[in-house]
């Protein structure tokens, strides 16, 4: 791929280990992302609780954690890991917000957020996800979407 210099975003002024690629535009609200970049920056985390995901390698060791609370309390029935099969959740997906191109680009290019239990917490409705999830989450450095100003109860990212 030879990347578009237009189309350089630049996320390190909110968190300086994220860094910058560069990327094309799928016209779908997806987007392909140097290859160069996702080699040094994107990895495979083994998970219990969601399976195998690929993230930065900055929160790799956050998942781990939370992948590690989740079993140790016996919360892991808490995550719906089917969605991660079926690839409707995810941590890495390079894309726009709400997969809409004239929205800013998801944390998830970068590797930094997850989706889980999508189909009982979807977009826009606040429900709250189940307490484990909350503590394993928050333990490990990752905020909740519930509270954003529009509810985004399926998001956690790692915080800023």
């Amino acid at each position: 791929m030879s990347p578009d210099p237009a189309h350089a975003y630049d996320r390190a002024a909110v968190h300086p280990k994220w860094g910058t690629f560069h990327y094309e535009d799928q016209g779908d609200g997806t987007i392909k992302i140097d290859p160069a970049w996702i080699a040094t920056t994107i990895m495979v985390v083994e998970t219990v609780a969601f399976g195998r995901i690929r993230c930065h390698t900055s929160v790799a060791a956050a998942f781990q954690g939370v992948d590690s609370t989740l079993e140790a309390n016996g919360w892991l029935g808490l995550v719906d890991k089917s969605e991660f099969t079926r690839n409707v959740a995810g941590v890495w997906v390079p894309r726009h917000q709400l997969h809409r191109v004239d929205r800013p680009l998801s944390l998830h290019s970068w590797g930094v957020a997850i989706d889980l239990n999508i189909s009982t917490h979807p977009y826009g409705k606040y429900i709250p996800q189940p307490e484990g999830l909350m503590i394993a989450f928050s333990a490990n450095g990752f905020r909740w979407g519930g509270n954003f100003r529009n509810p985004d109860c399926m998001h956690w990212q790692a915080a800023d």
